[in-house]
């Protein structure tokens, strides 16, 4: 386990379990809830971090109706770090405001900020390297093209959460075996077990990804950052239902991000 993740060892007690006083302090909950989605791999006690944050954080989420309860149920639905950043501020803030904690200058210059930002996108749409200026160069390409680990993680999340959602439009459609398909016909095993190994293989990826962004890289912070908002972007299209096939889904989340400003 790496030495960053000890810190969370002060949180169980004598028994190696967390602390039932821990289930009090909803925000605290919360914040841990969202640390344990950095992990990495050998953190055994961020993955029973998750699910222990979890399990108490679920009743919060359905059970009570108020600022802090909606940003559970947020947090539960889409984590920060599977959040594309401007998107999770734009359904943030109508929480943030509902919270009668809320610093109203911040929240004001918060939606400013938003709707400004939103009127650059609707006249310039942001192509993955391209137009980045001196910040890209050909080291850069050279290091995409060697389809290093950062780039295989999302590549992983891409491929298997789309088949996951996806397949059973797919067969219907095109009458093609999506990887499901092909998987549970070559090893014996059933839809459930392969959807619940897919998972397991995108979790695993999220977290090669989130060591990429601890170790020394030869390449610029921003260029990682479009890695992860493209693994970011297949967490909002994937998981829940094909969004991409079905892209009526997607058009309260395109709406909200690119043309409706946040109301002042």
């Amino acid at each position: 386990m790496g030495g960053e993740a000890d810190v969370f060892n002060k949180l169980k007690d004598s028994k190696g379990n967390f602390k039932k006083s821990l289930v009090e302090d909803i925000r605290g909950m919360l914040s841990l809830y969202e640390a344990t989605h950095l992990r990495v791999h050998g953190e055994s006690i961020l993955d029973e971090a998750l699910a222990f944050t979890t399990t108490y954080l679920e009743p919060v989420a359905t059970q009570f109706s108020s600022p802090l309860a909606a940003q559970v149920n947020n947090a539960l639905n889409r984590p920060l770090r599977k959040s594309l950043p401007r998107l999770g501020a734009r359904y943030y803030m109508p929480i943030y405001q509902d919270d009668h904690l809320h610093d109203e200058i911040l929240l004001k210059f918060a939606k400013l900020d938003f709707n400004m930002s939103q009127k650059v996108h609707q006249k310039e749409l942001t192509t993955s390297f391209l137009g980045m200026g001196d910040i890209v160069t050909k080291e850069s390409f050279e290091w995409v093209l060697s389809n290093p680990k950062i780039v295989k993680a999302s590549s992983i999340i891409c491929r298997l959460m789309d088949d996951t959602a996806g397949h059973k439009d797919e067969q219907q459609r095109q009458h093609v075996a999506s990887a499901v398909e092909c998987y549970m016909k070559q090893h014996g095993t059933s839809e459930e077990e392969v959807v619940k190994l897919f998972g397991e293989q995108v979790k695993n990826a999220w977290k090669d990804i989130n060591e990429e962004f601890i170790k020394p890289t030869t390449v610029p912070m921003p260029l990682l950052e479009r890695v992860l908002n493209l693994a970011r972007v297949m967490d909002l299209l994937y998981k829940e239902a094909d969004c991409y096939t079905n892209s009526h889904l997607m058009k309260d989340h395109v709406a909200s991000l690119l043309r409706d400003p946040v109301q002042l």
